[in-house]
């Protein structure tokens, strides 16, 4: 098989760029192998897993139970400390917080609501598997190596030094 961009012979039909140019070769291949008969490639997307509004309100509520629950034993050895039940009442307010969320949206929480998608899951775009694109100097803009003295040698002071004597 020979690229269609820059005529190089591929060593094989199994590979997928040209080795000189990186033009992709795999649609080219399937075109010689299905006698210039294109297939159609659907793309595969992952499923995006959303779920109901009600579903989250209530592990929002858990989220803040479980934190109340934590913040207890803390608040009860505050209570020792400063003689009092205030230390105490944060955490119990965020327990019933909690539970009042969750208890909220188990009966009040719409089971179908499906929060908006992020944009980068409405739309995914086709991936390109092609090599960038050459890139060139323009001829203006290249040095001219003419231009550039050559080195000198790195026996040239050596041999200057023997000359010299």
């Amino acid at each position: 098989m020979f690229c269609p961009k820059c005529s190089q012979q591929q060593l094989s039909e199994s590979v997928r760029f040209c080795s000189r140019c990186g033009f992709p070769l795999e649609v080219v291949s399937e075109l010689v192998t299905n006698d210039g008969a294109l297939t159609t490639r659907d793309v595969q997307t992952p499923p995006v897993r959303q779920s109901s509004l009600r579903r989250k309100g209530m592990q929002e509520g858990a989220k803040l139970t479980l934190g109340g629950l934590v913040l207890t034993p803390f608040g009860y050895a505050l209570c020792f400390v400063f003689d009092s039940v205030i230390p105490v009442m944060f955490p119990l307010t965020v327990f019933l917080a909690g539970l009042a969320w969750m208890a909220y949206h188990r009966f009040f929480g719409d089971p179908t609501a499906l929060p908006p998608a992020p944009a980068s899951f409405i739309e995914t775009p086709a991936r390109n598997f092609a090599l960038p694109a050459e890139r060139s100097i323009a001829a203006s803009l290249a040095t001219n190596t003419a231009e550039i003295g050559q080195p000198s040698s790195v026996t040239e002071h050596t041999t200057r030094l023997l000359d010299g004597e």
